[in-house]
């Protein structure tokens, strides 16, 4: 009844020839994983191959590490894709990598959408001289976190 969005979409199906053959590969620790799950506004700094922003109160900066799994050096090229009102920046726009070598990609999330809005974009690292692709989905909602504050005060004489 309503049109599909990429949670809906999904990442497509698993081609195992093409999969054992990445030369790009975004690793996370299960350590890593566990500890961060648990809160929403932390788990955007996982190093996976996504990312789901649930809190951007108008700008975020979260890094991605690219590791070159392949048997040879490679050059890559990073575009990237956002609704109007949002942009997403992914610095360096170009790398390359010797064979086992990483690289950290910040990514910058601006939005000025409106307050609530679920909003979706994409990452696209293209070889830039070989068959390889990767796209890492990007969501993010436009709104404030949650503040706590306590407040303890000592008694002090004067």
């Amino acid at each position: 009844m309503t049109p599909a969005n990429p949670f809906d979409l999904g990442a497509g199906r698993i081609d195992i020839g093409k999969s054992a053959a990445a030369t790009l590969a975004f690793d996370e620790t299960a350590a890593n994983y566990a500890a961060m799950t648990g809160d929403p506004v932390t788990a955007v700094h996982l190093n996976l191959p996504s990312i789901n922003a649930p809190v951007v109160p108008g700008r975020l900066t979260t890094t991605r590490t690219a590791q070159n799994l392949g048997t040879s050096r490679a050059s890559f090229e990073v575009s990237t894709k956002a609704p109007d009102g949002s942009t997403l920046t992914v610095t360096p726009a170009r790398f390359t990598l010797n064979p086992g070598a990483s690289q950290v990609l910040t990514v910058t999330i601006s939005t000025r959408a409106a307050l609530g809005a679920q909003q979706f974009g994409e990452i696209r690292i293209k070889q830039a001289k070989g068959p390889q692709r990767a796209h890492l989905p990007v969501a993010w909602i436009h709104t404030q976190g949650d503040v706590n504050l306590t407040q303890d005060c000592d008694a002090t004489a004067v």
